[in-house]
């Protein structure tokens, strides 16, 4: 089997990582946790998830892999709609 080809994660990480530093930025208060963001045992703020992705922990890299795989079928519901 070939070696995986990661540069569409790593495209979406780096976006994820730019939204979430924008995101922090902008907000009033960035460390007010977000209900039903990461996963159901864990409510994060913005800047824990920027944290999180920017380290690459094992929770970042789960919620880029879920904004990942939103986009792509957002792009193939697009597509479809189009046709």
């Amino acid at each position: 089997m070939p070696p995986r080809d990661n540069s569409m994660f790593d495209e979406t990480w780096q976006i994820a990582v730019d939204k979430l530093r924008s995101w922090v930025d902008d907000l009033d208060n960035p460390d007010r946790p977000i209900v039903g963001m990461a996963d159901s045992a864990q409510n994060l703020s913005p800047r824990q998830m920027l944290t999180h992705v920017e380290g690459r922990t094992e929770l970042g890299d789960k919620l880029v892999k879920t904004w990942h795989t939103l986009a792509l079928r957002h792009m193939m519901q697009t597509m479809t709609h189009r046709s």
